[in-house]
């Protein structure tokens, strides 16, 4: 399994209607993601994107969930 964290900018989008349909660009807000690349054993890979965020725990539970995935080898038809 390979894992790589990425950070993205994104648009805050505020309560207001308007500013929602418009969006406000703030360089300060990101959203954290981790990219998990798994192979799955018979040439090809499953990829696993993990959004972080605010709470801790759900992210820690997110991340052994995903760590715990494991392929049988077996192929489909």
């Amino acid at each position: 399994m390979a894992t790589a964290t990425i950070s993205v900018p994104t648009t805050l989008l505020p309560d207001d209607s308007l500013m929602n349909q418009m969006g406000q660009k703030d360089p300060s807000v990101f959203q954290i993601i981790d990219v998990y690349i798994i192979d799955n054993g018979s040439d090809s890979y499953t990829a696993v994107e993990v959004y972080k965020g605010k709470d801790d725990q759900l992210n820690i539970q997110a991340d052994e969930i995903v760590k715990s995935i494991r392929f049988d080898g077996m192929k489909q038809p």
